[in-house]
């Protein structure tokens, strides 16, 4: 066994650890991504709970709710890729030049 196969390191994305078995499909599928195992937007009947009285569609639901978690997904993104420019949000600190500067401060 090599150093990868020690270390846990894969090198193909076809590995049973990402992979799912879909209880419908009766086969592996990939864990998430498009055409993933499991998904309920496949269901054909969608089962609910004799106290839910919400009248709209649950697939419609779904939709609505991860196109918000993509939206959340990517303003984090954004923020992420805005601080490590270094265009900082308004009250926060860059600890690399903070940390420059004492040094600097230091050989004065």
């Amino acid at each position: 066994a090599g150093f990868a196969a020690r270390k846990g390191i894969r090198t193909s994305k076809k590995t049973k650890d990402l992979l799912h078995y879909d209880e419908d499909a009766k086969e592996w599928k990939k864990k998430y991504g498009y055409k993933k195992a499991n998904n309920p937007m496949d269901a054909p009947i969608y089962e609910h709970k004799d106290n839910d009285f919400d009248v709209t569609d649950p697939w419609l639901k779904m939709d609505k709710a991860k196109k918000n978690r993509i939206r959340i997904n990517k303003e984090n993104h954004m923020r992420n890729l805005q601080e490590a420019l270094g265009d900082r949000i308004s009250g926060t600190l860059d600890l690399q030049s903070a940390m420059n500067y004492s040094k600097n401060k230091k050989k004065r």
